[in-house]
């Protein structure tokens, strides 16, 4: 008869993210904070702007971008989802001390791929006469990629990839008696069977029966 899993071993548990906050600088600890807090995809963080997460009451409000395809054919659709978490959760002054440095644009911007432009424009000086001068600004280079970022995490954590964060806090939840329908829209899923996987593995259900009374 095969045996029934009920609970990962792979995953991450709290003292490890405890770890990795402790060994990373502040940009990391704010994507590992997302990362574990609100368990989205790495994409779906990266593409946050300022405007995004705003503190309202006791909670902190992140909206995210989610694209889902709706059919397999057919270009992904984006979708906004909002989710919040109270202020006095531990890892959330890890979110505020960096977004509070960021005024406007992504949370996580590429400075490497930022662009300075000169533009030659005509303009009145002080004595009101028309002359051609020459200025600079800098063009948005996006946000930081999956890539750069999953690098950084290799050398705090070799051990860790980005998307476990997300299978961890699934099965942290399922083994602390998550439904699978809280599942589903915490994490955003489609289909229901996705939460079915995490909530077998947990024990919370086992230890649940086993106080029965019939």
């Amino acid at each position: 008869m095969p045996r029934i899993k009920t609970k990962r071993d792979d995953i991450l548990r709290k003292p490890e993210i405890d770890a990795m906050l402790e060994k990373a600088d502040d940009r990391m600890k704010c994507i590992i904070a997302l990362l574990w807090i609100f368990g989205k995809r790495i994409n779906e963080i990266l593409r946050l702007k300022r405007e995004d997460i705003w503190i309202d009451d006791r909670f902190l409000y992140v909206r995210f971008t989610v694209s889902k395809k709706r059919h397999r054919r057919e270009a992904p659709i984006p979708e906004t989802y909002l989710k919040k978490i109270r202020l006095d959760h531990p890892y959330v002054p890890y979110i505020l001390r960096w977004v509070e440095r960021i005024r406007e644009g992504y949370i996580f911007p590429s400075w490497s791929r930022a662009k300075k432009v000169k533009v030659r424009t005509k303009y009145e000086n002080r004595e009101g006469k028309t002359v051609t001068g020459e200025y600079e600004y800098v063009i948005e280079g996006g946000h930081l990629t999956r890539q750069r970022v999953y690098q950084l995490l290799k050398k705090i954590n070799p051990d860790a990839w980005l998307h476990l964060f997300r299978e961890s806090l699934a099965t942290y939840m399922a083994e602390r008696g998550a439904s699978e329908e809280e599942l589903m829209h915490w994490f955003d899923w489609s289909d229901i069977r996705t939460a079915h996987k995490y909530v077998k593995r947990g024990t919370k259900l086992i230890e649940k029966w086993a106080e029965r009374t019939f």
